[in-house]
């Protein structure tokens, strides 16, 4: 399969803990600290990269349809303190990672764990900038998915996903 940047020849990595590959390893840009491996929705004009660009005025649009998801990938494991979302519209969320079923089993048959659940404040969500920290315990982990369970308009924007692992350090 191509991935949605049509680079086929990225090399498969382990997935830690699972002693076998994962099916998401595929996706990851081995050049950056973090990758978009999946969305749900796509835009052309409001593409799903845009959460981790770094630029504040560009944003992933959904379709209209929830939930919605999008799945991060990191580099190498990390440990997550906190997740900042930057969002639009968005009324509720949940953070999920990747736990391995067992150890040694096939990597496609590891399951997501909901971290939490941030329900969103209504008053002045509406055409307004949400910003929601997301404390995690350095919840190990790396891959992260980012569901968008409700939202208070039929259309949603996320403009940033903000990683900050347990050393302090920033990734978006």
């Amino acid at each position: 399969p191509r991935s949605p940047r049509g680079n086929t020849s990225k090399p498969l990595r382990p997935s830690v803990g699972s002693g076998q590959l994962n099916p998401l390893e595929k996706w990851l840009d081995p050049e950056k600290e973090v990758s978009v491996l999946y969305a749900s929705c796509n835009d052309p004009l409001h593409p799903p990269e845009n959460v981790i660009n770094g630029e504040q005025h560009t944003f992933w649009s959904t379709t209209g349809c929830f939930p919605q998801e999008i799945i991060l990938g990191f580099k190498n494991e990390i440990r997550i303190a906190e997740v900042r979302t930057v969002s639009i519209n968005v009324g509720s969320i949940s953070l999920q990672r990747v736990i391995p079923k067992k150890t040694g089993a096939p990597a496609i048959t590891d399951q997501w764990k909901e971290i939490t659940v941030t329900q969103i404040n209504p008053e002045g969500a509406l055409d307004s900038s949400q910003t929601e920290s997301h404390k995690l315990n350095n919840v190990s982990t790396k891959f992260l998915k980012v569901v968008l369970l409700s939202s208070f308009d039929p259309f949603a924007a996320v403009f940033g996903i903000h990683v900050q692992t347990s050393d302090g350090k920033w990734i978006s």
